[in-house]
């Protein structure tokens, strides 16, 4: 799975967690503490979060560090990380390379399986359990079990603060071996957001070419 993806993923739990119909095996301790953060961030009329971004290689140990960022208001998008830039204003994405001063345009369409920070929980609402596993010092840890296991990934570790309801870090497990670990380094909620931080703007990269698919 590719990071972007699986980072909008997570994000989504951030705006709209709605596991509420999952598996009857789950664990009801863990659904509470998911239907609080849930609250917490649909309430937000817009989030911006910066993060660090690592991938660990269990076989061979080697590690990789970014950082990222990202911007939220509801079905629309900003993603900075890894190299590359994501605008989504809820009809139109863009995704730029700046390297290859490139970027390329598509139209947003939900059902044809583009993935929103806002929208994507409603493909995996009934696709996960869910249990507690530990709450101690203020961190809250849940693991989401795909019940899908061709999933690429067996299972997404979140730590949610007790305090503020919100999603410190997570972790992903992929069965080949990669770790994918997320943590937020600072979030601001209801920030200040225009309609054009979630379009590419070709006036400031006039040498870029312009791609639509």
């Amino acid at each position: 799975m590719k990071p972007q993806k699986i980072l909008l993923l997570i994000f989504s739990l951030l705006g709209a967690v709605n596991l509420l119909n999952a598996q009857s095996t789950s664990d009801p301790n863990a659904k509470k503490i998911l239907d609080a953060m849930s609250v917490n961030y649909k309430n937000m009329k817009s989030y911006g979060a910066d993060f660090t971004y690592s991938v660990l290689n269990s076989k061979d140990k080697t590690l990789e560090k970014m950082q990222g960022s990202i911007k939220v208001q509801g079905n629309k998008y900003a993603l900075k990380m890894d190299g590359q830039q994501i605008f989504n204003d809820g009809k139109k994405v863009w995704t730029f390379i700046p390297e290859d001063e490139e970027v390329t345009v598509t139209d947003y369409d939900t059902e044809e399986g583009d993935v929103s920070p806002a929208e994507v929980y409603q493909m995996y609402k009934k696709g996960f359990r869910y249990h507690l596993i530990e709450d101690k010092g203020g961190i809250q840890v849940i693991d989401l079990t795909p019940t899908d296991r061709n999933k690429e990934y067996f299972k997404i570790r979140l730590n949610i603060s007790k305090a503020d309801k919100r999603l410190k870090s997570w972790k992903i497990f992929e069965k080949s071996g990669r770790r994918y670990l997320y943590a937020v380094s600072s979030f601001k909620s209801n920030i200040s957001v225009k309609s054009t931080d979630f379009q590419f703007n070709k006036a400031k990269y006039p040498n870029v070419e312009v791609v639509e698919l």
